[in-house]
């Protein structure tokens, strides 16, 4: 067996094992929620693992921490400030008695209105409490000095920026926090590498898959987009299906060849019927 594979397996056993622990102090968390201190810190500790990207591994675990979370706060265990972070942050899933009480509460708290902001643009169309939700945050968010996080919110909201890339730029900030989770954290970067592999690979099939067909076509105008092609494919397939990567990717590439081949040689009323 190669240096290569046998690293490979280390790493992803090394991840199989960091995701275990964090599966157990998740669970932990749960079991020992009996304040809404301890509440606060499990909407936190979740929060954190979404932003590291790393919540795709233990989500029943974190869909029954926030049952346990939306249980204590209909029985009226969470207070305060924590009451409003858990409705900002779970706005579209937790419903608030006095919506306009709420943004009058977070009007002067910087990661509320910025947990609001982000939460609300899981709306869908005609949610017009949840546009409004919108529209107060971004208002309150631009007349503050922007952090790095509330910029990156305010020009691409987190539910709609690539995941990986929000990733990237998180993981920088959060590196430097004191009280930052050194399981999570090594976590994500194992993650990171073993994506990095797995990317590296499949773009080495869909280049030379485009290589070849174009010396056999030797169609001079068209476009080499195969590579970005493969970029756009990433923002639509979850990362466990490759396949259907490298596949899409080589149907944008045949979509590619015959627009150039059309736009080269087509007259209009051919390109029309083509559109």
């Amino acid at each position: 067996m190669s240096s290569c594979k046998r690293s490979e397996e280390c790493r992803r056993e090394r991840a199989e094992q960091l995701r275990g622990q964090v599966r157990r102090k998740l669970l932990e968390a749960t079991s020992s929620s009996s304040s809404s201190s301890s509440v606060a810190e499990m909407v936190m500790l979740v929060d954190t693992l979404e932003h590291l990207g790393i919540d795709n591994h233990i989500r029943h675990e974190i869909a029954a921490m926030l049952h346990r979370v939306v249980r204590r706060q209909g029985q009226g265990c969470v207070a305060g400030s924590d009451d409003d972070h858990l409705h900002a942050r779970y706005f579209p899933q937790i419903p608030s008695a006095s919506p306009a009480r709420l943004w009058a509460r977070l009007n002067s708290d910087t990661r509320g209105l910025l947990s609001l902001f982000n939460a609300a643009h899981m709306a869908m169309p005609g949610e017009e409490a949840l546009d409004d939700a919108i529209a107060f945050s971004r208002h309150h968010l631009r007349r503050r000095w922007p952090s790095r996080p509330v910029s990156r919110a305010l020009d691409i909201p987190l539910p709609r920026a690539p995941k990986r890339l929000q990733t990237m730029r998180y993981l920088a900030e959060y590196e430097q926090e004191e009280a930052h989770d050194g399981v999570a954290l090594e976590l994500v970067k194992l993650e990171f590498e073993l994506v990095r592999s797995l990317h590296l690979k499949e773009l080495k099939l869909g280049p030379q898959w485009w290589k070849d067909m174009y010396d056999s076509v030797k169609l001079s105008y068209a476009r080499d987009h195969i590579v970005e092609n493969y970029f756009w494919t990433y923002g639509v397939f979850h990362e466990k299906y490759s396949r259907a990567r490298i596949m899409f990717a080589k149907v944008l590439g045949l979509m590619s060849l015959m627009d150039d081949t059309c736009g080269a040689h087509a007259t209009s009323e051919e390109y029309q019927k083509l559109n």
